[in-house]
């Protein structure tokens, strides 16, 4: 076996370990997720209204409406358009949904307004950095340098002294590393790109801890939203399993 794989063998368990991390801490996709989840649950209850109804102004100086969904009306608009877009949906049901209450059909007025009320207690999961300070280590990549035509290309390392990594949640295949004295401009290497393997050998365990920080944080949001949309699945599941008699 060649020292190449002999190495990446040693290093394979905890970098695995930081790949199989990145959707659980990926609050990009997790926030997407629970807009359709949401969006989901309101379309059971459609139509919202058998007339077309207008409710409130919003910020934009748009008029929100609902008819058989809900619709934002322009002022030049005699309807305006529906909003399909799960993370819009998910923005106005939260802002505005305690003003459509009272105008959608009975028969779904009690559901509609538990489901407004729990879509309002759900967090959104924001972008957060999560830095690692760990003990000065140079770390090593190598690089094939731009040739001219005719000439000839040889492998080049360089090195560099960090001092922390770190993650943004939004986009957590991306690793960030802090040089000593110049933590405010890291440098990104994605980890899922067999080619960058190199640079983190030497830093692997410490990815390993940084994942479990990101991974603690993101989960207490996670749990507690889970347990909403949960208290939401319940609420619409009679209106669900109407539409599919």
């Amino acid at each position: 076996m060649g020292i190449i794989i002999s190495a990446i063998r040693i290093i394979k368990p905890a970098y695995d370990f930081c790949l199989q991390m990145i959707p659980k801490v990926n609050t990009y996709s997790l926030q997407r997720s629970m807009e359709e989840f949401v969006i989901d649950c309101f379309e059971a209850l459609k139509p919202l209204s058998h007339s077309f109804k207008e409710i409130a102004y919003t910020d934009s100086g748009d008029i929100l409406c609902i008819g058989e969904w809900i619709r934002v009306r322009g002022r030049y608009q005699k309807y305006g358009s529906n909003i399909n877009k799960p993370s819009t949906f998910f923005y106005y049901i939260r802002k505005y949904g305690g003003y459509i209450k009272p105008d959608v059909r009975k028969p779904i007025r009690d559901t509609f307004s538990q489901l407004v009320d729990l879509a309002v207690k759900l967090k959104p999961y924001d972008t957060v950095l999560v830095k690692l300070q760990i003990p000065e280590t140079e770390v090593f990549e190598y690089y094939y340098p731009y040739a001219e035509k005719g000439d000839g290309k040889v492998v080049e390392i360089r090195s560099m002294k960090i001092n922390a990594i770190g993650i943004k949640t939004n986009s957590p295949s991306y690793l960030f590393l802090f040089k000593c004295g110049e933590e405010d401009d890291p440098i990104e290497r994605d980890i899922t790109h067999e080619v960058n393997a190199s640079i983190f050998e030497d830093i692997v365990s410490y990815m390993v801890d940084l994942f479990k920080k990101a991974y603690k944080e993101v989960s207490e949001i996670r749990e507690y939203n889970e347990k909403i949309m949960k208290q939401m699945e319940e609420v619409v599941a009679p209106f669900k399993i109407a539409s599919n008699l």
